[in-house]
């Protein structure tokens, strides 16, 4: 889950008093002070000069967060800006004063850097140095609202700033945009959360006659105006009134819409996300895997310059769309190297859609049980393409077997260019497996935050998602255990609520 799958191994000793604190340091930290709030250096890499490095230093701020302090190297004349990369995946923020104040979310390893820039352009940066944060407390919360509306909108509030800015010390992010989606019905929502993680806004949900007041008040929490909401579906997915209320509340308002479902998905991955190198395949003819799809396709390992990979849909066993045919066999590996192909399935069907795409006439078809469980490679029938899939039991297993892949990973790189393999580190969300809404928003956010999706029933923990939390609650220190449950009690009981909050604080 959210804990980090892999990790190098640095020679350290934790300052006195830091790990207390919640926060250690590299063995060449300096001594806090006495009476002072301890403050930790970074050491300077060995190979470089000292007056070529710009300083960081780290230390206790107020609410159990970490101020980070940059200095300039020597004879960098002012004015002075100052980078910080927290080395999670928060935003970088700049700053004309060499301090800031950031609230790590998780426990875990971290590499901050800060760069400095001076008034004729010169640039240093911080020399390589690690926090480890070990204070985070585990934690269960449950994200809803009366309705759909209303629980697209908490989750969007857990993750996404102010417009104007908050007004207080959070680590929520500032949106850039908005993706909007129909609330009644899966078809033309199946492919958005990636396009929400790329255009780095919030997915939510109205009727299909117009805005709901809850929808409309968090955009215009969200969004300043000006700014594009992306509607997805046709005419009737949302209807004009929709794109009416959008531009008289100021917006910009852009459509991605095809003739049906799988035409809306390639628009959204051609135009949207402007053709990315990856795809992930889902049957169209239900929402369960999809659900799954999002955050895998907004993983490291599945992204490429920047873009993360489209969600496309199959016909359940088939291809049955021309245009999603052509994208998906422009993808496929070469056997026997399923490894490096760009196209990853999702679900029996799907697998056994694309695994037929160059099928001959009178190919015997294939068969969803004689699929391989499990994350594996596959060959069309045709034997000339390969591709991963994963294939379980049921779409509980399925999202259970994604949730354990690793495909939802962060890659952070250490400034010593070691790196760090997680799924940010312990963080996983619990939806509903039987209905689409709640899951569709909190996997828009999980994306974000490149952590999985764990479908359930209303009452009882399938054997995957039973297992799957096993697992995220017995891995080694330093870590956190951090669910999200999404969608209110009619979704998902409150007895499930109180077993993960017993499995975290026994």
């Amino acid at each position: 889950m959210r804990s980090y799958q892999r990790a190098f191994a640095l020679a350290t000793s934790m300052a006195a008093g830091a790990a207390a604190a919640g926060i250690a340091a590299d063995a060449q930290a300096a001594a806090p002070n006495a009476g002072q709030a301890p403050i930790y250096s970074c050491p300077q890499t060995a190979s470089a000069p000292a007056p070529s490095e710009a300083g960081l230093t780290a230390g206790l701020g107020a609410d159990g967060g970490v101020a980070l302090t940059g200095q300039a190297a020597a004879g960098m004349k002012a004015p002075l800006t100052y980078r910080f990369h927290f080395g999670d995946d928060a935003t970088d923020v700049t700053r004309t004063v060499g301090q800031v104040q950031h609230a790590y979310s998780f426990n875990a390893r971290f590499y901050p850097t800060v760069t400095v820039t001076d008034a004729i352009g010169t640039t240093v940066t911080s020399s390589a140095c690690w926090l480890s944060v070990t204070s985070v407390k585990d934690s269960v919360h449950r994200y809803a609202g009366g309705d759909r509306y209303l629980t697209s909108s908490a989750v969007s509030q857990k993750l996404w700033a102010d417009a104007a800015g908050d007004t207080a010390t959070t680590s929520r992010r500032p949106a850039k945009a908005v993706v909007l989606a129909s609330g009644q019905g899966f078809a033309d929502a199946l492919a958005g959360v990636p396009l929400a993680a790329y255009k780095q806004g919030p997915l939510l949900l109205t009727e299909p006659t117009g805005l709901t007041k809850a929808t409309e008040d968090e955009i215009k929490r969200v969004l300043p105006a000006g700014a594009t909401v992306y509607v997805l579906g046709g005419q009737a997915a949302l209807s004009s009134h929709v794109d009416a209320q959008l531009r008289a509340d100021g917006y910009q308002v852009t459509r991605y819409a095809g003739a049906d479902r799988y035409g809306t998905a390639m628009r959204i991955a051609t135009s949207g996300l402007d053709n990315p190198a990856s795809a992930v395949v889902v049957t169209g003819n239900d929402f369960a895997d999809a659900l799954a799809a999002g955050p895998a396709a907004t993983g490291d390992i599945l992204t490429s310059q920047g873009k993360p990979a489209a969600i496309v849909l199959s016909n359940g066993g088939a291809i049955t769309d021309p245009a999603t045919r052509s994208f998906i066999e422009a993808r496929v590996g070469s056997v026997p190297d399923p490894v490096y192909s760009h196209v990853l399935t999702l679900g029996g069907q799907a697998t056994c859609a694309v695994q037929s795409i160059d099928a001959k006439p009178g190919t015997p078809p294939c068969f969803l049980a004689g699929l391989p469980r499990g994350i594996g490679g596959y060959d069309t029938i045709g034997g000339s393409k390969a591709f991963r899939g994963i294939v379980g039991e049921d779409r509980f297993q399925t999202a259970a077997y994604v949730a354990t892949s690793g495909l939802t990973s962060h890659i952070e790189w250490s400034p010593d260019q070691t790196w760090s393999f997680h799924d940010d580190d312990g963080l996983f969300g619990l939806a509903s497996g039987t209905t689409y809404a709640d899951a569709l928003t909190g996997g828009a956010a999980l994306a974000v935050e490149h952590a999985p999706v764990l479908l359930t029933a209303r009452t009882y923990f399938p054997a995957a998602v039973s297992s799957s939390i096993a697992t995220a609650t017995t891995r080694p220190a330093p870590s956190t255990f951090e669910a999200d449950i999404f969608g209110g009690p009619v979704a998902i009981a409150p007895a499930l609520e109180s077993a993960l909050d017993a499995k975290i604080r026994p």
